[in-house]
């Protein structure tokens, strides 16, 4: 078993504060993820908020996780993709398309 750190964007809507943001990127993310890898036991490492004039608000999660193997991280990967408000993940410094 391995201890990834997984960069996230996350678009939020309609929220009033950075804290609203954050707790609304997370718990999509806790909620949707059906691995139960993130939902489980999150372990967030750092939380922002960006937010330009004319784009979404976007929160961007750093979490890490237990990966047992390759076929689970292949699945987590796979959840991440599904998420439609996920705008992008990153892995260790790697960038997954």
């Amino acid at each position: 078993m391995v201890r990834e750190t997984f960069h996230l964007t996350v678009e939020v809507l309609d929220c009033t504060s950075e804290e609203t943001a954050i707790a609304t990127a997370a718990s999509y993310v806790a909620y949707c993820d059906t691995t139960e890898t993130i939902g489980y036991v999150p372990n967030y490492q750092s939380a922002t908020v960006v937010s330009d004039e004319d784009g979404p608000i976007r929160a961007n999660l750093s979490v890490e996780s237990h990966i047992e193997n390759d076929d689970h991280l292949k699945e987590l990967m796979d959840e991440f993709a599904h998420m439609s408000k996920i705008l992008s993940v990153e892995r260790d410094g790697a960038a997954i398309p």
